[in-house]
């Protein structure tokens, strides 16, 4: 998978009911490596919550820009790094249902099959995120 800043938003290959993965992908033009982990210490039964998804991202040498970041909806998600995977892009979860609810075990990425589930997490591009706030901000007026 590969993105670039003049391209639109990538949707990374997020694992449903698979805790502990790894995947490979290249964004403009530079290869990162993502391992992802579903985390129960963040249950809270109480509210129907199972746990949650955090992910780390590591450049070409395994060398660590993000770790630990829990997957949130509408979070720019490692946006305190200065890796310019950050820099031209950010990464965000969205839930396509509209419902706002939290990724679950098996609600999040792109199954086997190619199909998406009801989470999904993508990097969008700075210029994309520009275009989208210059259309909101003309439509408002």
């Amino acid at each position: 998978m590969t993105a670039n800043i003049l391209g639109g938003a990538v949707t990374l290959p997020f694992v449903p009911s698979n805790g502990n993965y790894s995947f490979n992908t290249t964004i403009n033009n530079v290869p990162y490596t993502f391992n992802v982990l579903w985390n129960t210490r963040d249950a809270d039964p109480d509210n129907g919550i199972e746990g949650a998804w955090y992910f780390d991202v590591l450049d070409a040498t395994n060398t660590p820009i993000v770790t630990q970041v829990k997957v949130v909806l509408g979070a720019m998600l490692g946006r305190l790094s200065s890796d310019l995977l950050f820099l031209t892009g950010c990464i965000v979860a969205i839930d396509t249902s509209g419902g706002e609810r939290e990724a679950g075990y098996d609600d999040i990425g792109v199954n086997p099959d190619g199909s998406t589930n009801r989470v999904l997490v993508k990097w969008i591009p700075v210029l994309e995120l520009q275009y989208q706030k210059a259309q909101a901000a003309l439509a408002s007026s």
